[in-house]
């Protein structure tokens, strides 16, 4: 396939709302900086690189909220809306939909206990979560590792 830069990519920022125990995902530094100085977000570094646009190869990471459960869930399926109890909020970015051009699996988690899904490349951080009551529910997509 023909890969594209990585200097077009752009970091998913990670935060965390231990209050609810709501994990948070954004390309975006400016909402980053909100969800931390005004909702009480915590910073956990970037899980990964996305493209802003479409490229060769990738698909939609669509953001979607629980407004029940206050949870922020995301997804690459093909019509999002059809996903029980959560609304769509748009498009956080673009990632390969197979692990090419050095993407590696973005592992996708939830705890339907205390209403969070959790998104890693991490594979100790997905069998710890595991082991905290997660469910690993698959590879969401294929992300272009941030180190």
């Amino acid at each position: 396939p023909t890969c594209t830069p990585i200097q077009d990519a752009v970091p998913l920022f990670r935060l965390n709302q231990a209050s609810v125990t709501d994990h948070f995902y954004t390309a975006s530094a400016a909402e980053a900086d909100n969800a931390v100085n005004v909702l009480g977000f915590v910073r956990e570094g970037t899980t990964g690189l996305v493209f802003q646009n479409q490229v060769p190869g990738t698909v939609p990471v669509h953001r979607l909220y629980n407004s029940t459960t206050l949870d922020h869930a995301y997804t690459t399926a093909a019509n999002p809306s059809t996903i029980p109890g959560y609304d769509v909020y748009g498009i956080d970015g673009y990632i390969y939909a197979q692990g090419i051009c050095g993407a590696v699996p973005w592992f996708r988690l939830h705890n339907s206990v205390v209403g969070d899904h959790i998104y890693t490349t991490s594979v100790v951080e997905r069998d710890n979560a595991a082991q905290a009551g997660y469910v690993f529910e698959g590879i969401e997509g294929y992300i272009l590792p941030s180190d």
